[in-house]
């Protein structure tokens, strides 16, 4: 396997098909379907890469993004 890739989007097809495509590519995959479950799975889980939506109810990809990287400079 080459790492982890969490895969974030409010739009569970998109999210289906995005890790299928890693997963034939060699990835792992975690999958979130809102940025506060991507904080929390980043936070519980060490991922190599995050693919994210950004439009999305509440918390957006880039509030996400700002979270978990806070939670990683801790």
């Amino acid at each position: 396997m080459k790492g982890t890739i969490l895969v974030v989007d409010d739009d569970r097809n998109m999210v289906k098909t995005l890790t299928a495509v890693l997963r034939v590519n060699g990835w792992q995959t975690l999958s979130a379907y809102s940025g506060e479950e991507a904080v929390q799975a980043a936070s519980a889980a060490a991922v190599t890469a995050i693919v994210m939506d950004v439009k999305m109810p509440r918390m957006n990809g880039v509030e996400a993004f700002q979270a978990i990287r806070q939670a990683r400079a801790r």
